[in-house]
């Protein structure tokens, strides 16, 4: 998102160094997150694919087209330390 043109649904966000503050965007407090990170020791992660929070379904093949070889090259990485 952060080499994409300015999304026109959010003309002001900038992702200064590619980072995105979710916590800017919206705070969850006792979500997925905190409950895996303070009981199980282990990261979630969340992957904002673009401006569009809730796309068209016709959408949704592209983003899986874009997307599908990183979040396998992701997958494989998870044993590695």
């Amino acid at each position: 998102m952060h080499q994409s043109p300015i999304c026109p649904l959010f003309p002001n966000e900038r992702f200064e160094n590619g980072i995105v503050n979710g916590a800017e965007w919206y705070s969850v407090s006792g979500g997925m997150q905190d409950y895996n990170y303070l009981h199980t020791n282990c990261m979630e992660l969340t992957i904002e694919l673009g401006c569009n929070k809730y796309p068209q379904s016709s959408e949704l093949g592209k983003y899986w087209e874009d997307n599908r070889e990183p979040l396998i090259r992701f997958i494989e990485q998870v044993g590695i330390f």
